[in-house]
Formats: C-alpha cells, structure tokens, sequence
C-alpha cells in the first residue's frame, strides 16, 4: 500500500532530520570537551574539569583543530595530542598564566613545541576567521573572549546545516527552529533572543 504524504509534512520531516544533525553536533561537541579534560587529568595530571561548562563552545573550536591534527602531516601520540589541545584550550579559554606556563613546559619537555606552534597558528587562523564572521553579524560584539563562547556554531556553519535549513523554510522559520534545538538540548546558556538575533543574522548572511 503506497501512503501520500503533503508537501507541509515533507518539509516537517526534512527539517526535523537536518535540525537533528544540530542537536548531534552539540552532543559531540560535548562529549568532545568531556574526553579531553579526562584525558588531560589521566595522562598529564592537569585538571581542567571546571571546563566543562563550556563543553559545546570548547568542543566547537578545539574539535576542528584535533581533525587537522590527526589528517595533517603529523607524527605525535594521542597523549600528545591531548597536551597540545588542553594547552590551546588554556590559552582561550582559561585566563591564567601559571596553569599555560606549566603545560607549555610540558611541550617543551615532550619536544613537542615546533607541532604545537603549527596547531596554534591553525587556531589563530580559525579564531581570527570566526570572530571576523560573527562581527560582520553583531557590531556590537567587541569582546573576543565573549565572542568564543558561540564557538559551537563553528561546526554548525561548516557543515552547511544552516544553509540547507534554508532551502526547506523562510528565514524566520528556520531561525525558530534552529534556536529550538539549541535550547532544547539544555547545554547552551544564552537566552532564546540572543540566540534568535544571532541566528537570523548568520541565516540571512548565508542566504546571500
């Protein structure tokens, strides 16, 4: 028996599976952050669980670097890996001099310090990248700290979710959408305006 559905369900079928592949993202992205800071306590004795409040935001700006580690030319441990990214994730993310002082030395011990520099150079390119994107959205944002805690949009961007919510729906519609998933999946902290100010600006930069 064949079953017919209408073009309204459709698009409701099709943007609940493009919005699901948001919610997956947070979910990686979180479990991202969870695995390194365990990690990092694990093979180098660094504690950095109070991070994990910022799971999504740390996940979305240090998983793309672990892929370009992993994919580039390369020849380090997954302990090393661990240091190198706990160390990038101090830099942004952790305002103290001591603690990055301490797992530099620890780069420098592990003669690690030459890859280190590369990575860090590929997340000053991807800092500099997102936080030129997201003032050409909010001319208000000045702050570059408070600008990286939207850094779980980074994959979000990239992996063209948002533009293929386009396609199926108005601006206004996916924007609710979107913001729905995001505060439905409870790791995000900014309200549901902010989030739906921000969201409609990138939605109507890459309908452009």
């Amino acid at each position: 028996m064949d079953f017919l559905i209408t073009e309204t369900q459709l698009k409701t079928i099709l943007n609940e599976e493009k919005s699901s592949k948001i919610v997956d993202s947070l979910k990686y992205l979180n479990s991202f952050t969870k695995e390194l800071i365990i990690k990092a306590k694990k093979d180098w004795d660094l504690d950095f669980k109070f991070l994990t409040t910022w799971g999504t935001a740390i996940g979305g700006f240090a998983a793309p670097l672990n892929h370009f580690i992993r994919t580039g030319d390369f020849n380090l441990t997954d302990k090393e890996i661990t240091l190198i990214l706990i160390g990038i994730v101090a830099l942004y993310y952790y305002n103290n001099k001591s603690a990055l002082m301490k797992i530099l030395q620890m780069i420098k011990s592990e003669g690690i310090e030459n890859e280190f520099k590369k990575v860090l150079l590929k997340s000053k390119e991807l800092k500099n990248s997102f936080v030129k994107f997201m003032l050409s959205i909010n001319k208000t944002m000045t702050d570059t700290f408070s600008i990286m805690r939207y850094a779980f949009l980074i994959p979000i961007i990239s992996d063209d979710i948002m533009e293929t919510l386009i396609g199926g729906s108005d601006i206004e519609t996916a924007t609710t959408l979107i913001v729905k998933r995001l505060l439905a999946y409870g790791a995000i902290t900014f309200s549901s305006e902010v989030l739906s100010n921000l969201i409609e600006g990138i939605l109507k930069k890459l309908s452009k």
